[in-house]
């Protein structure tokens, strides 16, 4: 089968991880398989795609199958679906929804797709509205981190004796690096801390995180994006890992935290709950915002070695589990049972 696959940005997120993944599993069951970017440029995921032998183009033709990766594709769904079968595969949750009430037309995507495809149950309720008046089948399909499994990072000593705490993903206000930066800074001993953020800066820090920034260069590291094996290296070294956002769905990140055994800080968002995660069984939470109890949390993970032991346990069991199905062959069966009912009906 002919699939091209719609990608947003060759950036380095979830969503994008995802679709190479998905992509490489396509191509080596026999598919040809194509990306477009919603926007070009370069990127690691762009690297990434190129190793792996699948073209990148700016048209397409002979296209028998859709991917169409991201909110950011509705619009193009909604243009599209009618000519063609699209899978619809949204990442986002109550930024999605938020998305939508600034751009309208994107909601055109959920009665054009031929299948939507969610990560989270969680999703399902974000985007009840839409999908209340159509007839598009909805799939949930949790997925995880391939990279951690190919090759296995190292934990390497701190060079300076500092203990890491570390965050990956976009510098962008949802993320709330603030909270984390100020979060450190009520720590009483933040001099021996390392806090480095991996992941596309956007410049969009409020001006008193960068300040801060600025004046502990030492303490406060924005290393932009790195590599795959890079970024899992930084964070099998790290004492914490720490997620302090306003809306996710399903983190990459933070199952790769699990598996490499690292104890997690997370705001207490309604989406954990959907994909099994619970305060003080798998991580420490605090209402989002809360950066006296996000202090607290950074505290008992950086001290207490036998909460540290007990939750780096309970998350790799959780993980362990979710692994025992290849989610790349359940999206491959809602791929089948998309061509299969457009092939019925011609």
């Amino acid at each position: 089968m002919n699939i091209l696959l719609l990608n947003d940005e060759f950036y380095t997120t979830g969503a994008s991880s995802a679709l190479y993944n998905l992509g490489v599993h396509l191509k080596n069951a026999g598919h040809t398989v194509s990306v477009m970017p919603r926007v070009d440029g370069d990127g690691e995921i762009r690297l990434r795609f190129q190793e792996a032998g699948i073209p990148i183009v700016t048209n397409s033709t002979n296209t028998e199958l859709v991917i169409a990766n991201t909110i950011s594709q509705g619009e193009t769904v909604g243009r599209f679906g009618t000519s063609l079968p699209i899978i619809w595969w949204l990442h986002e949750a109550e930024v999605g929804r938020h998305m939508i009430m600034q751009n309208p037309t994107l909601a055109d995507g959920f009665r054009k797709a031929a299948h939507i495809v969610l990560q989270t149950d969680f999703q399902r309720e974000v985007y009840r509205s839409f999908l209340f008046d159509t007839r598009t089948e909805v799939s949930v399909v949790p997925f995880w981190s391939e990279a951690v499994y190919r090759e296995r990072p190292v934990r390497k000593a701190s060079r300076n004796g500092k203990r890491r705490i570390v965050a990956i993903g976009t510098i962008e206000p949802r993320k709330r690096i603030a909270d984390i930066m100020m979060a450190v800074e009520n720590l009483h001993d933040k001099k021996l801390i390392e806090c480095t953020f991996i992941g596309k800066d956007y410049n969009m820090l409020p001006p008193s995180a960068v300040a801060l920034a600025q004046k502990n260069p030492d303490r406060y590291r924005f290393v932009g994006e790195m590599s795959a094996k890079d970024t899992l290296e930084q964070l099998a070294s790290a004492d914490v890992f720490v997620l302090a956002s306003e809306s996710e769905s399903q983190p990459l990140s933070l199952f790769e935290a699990f598996e490499l055994g690292v104890p997690v800080c997370l705001s207490s968002l309604e989406t954990y709950r959907h994909v099994g995660i619970m305060h003080g069984v798998h991580g420490l939470m605090h209402p989002m915002g809360n950066i006296p109890m996000l202090t607290a949390n950074f505290r008992t993970l950086l001290g207490d070695s036998i909460v540290r032991g007990q939750l780096i346990q309970a998350g790799k069991k959780l993980i362990d589990e979710k692994r025992q199905t290849d989610w790349k062959i359940t999206f491959e069966r809602v791929i089948e049972s998309v061509w299969n009912r457009r092939t019925t009906r011609a």
